[in-house]
């Protein structure tokens, strides 16, 4: 398997974001991208322990894009 790194996590706006998601090839050959975000107004690292969540949203791609 072929991993991408996800990006760092970024304050923009309204939330924490990586940006557009990043890719890995799975051993099927099929491609997958991952991202992660959540919308808060702490905008301090320091701070983290106190957001609720953040999403992880996985694409896998049935058919190449």
């Amino acid at each position: 398997m072929r991993l991408g790194k996800v990006t760092k996590l970024k304050f923009a706006c309204c939330g924490w974001e990586t940006g557009p998601g990043r890719g890995f090839t799975g051993r099927s050959g099929r491609g997958y991208q991952l991202s992660m975000g959540g919308e808060t107004p702490i905008a301090s690292r320091s701070r983290w322990g106190e957001i609720p969540y953040l999403s992880v949203s996985v694409r896998f791609y049935l058919e190449d894009p």
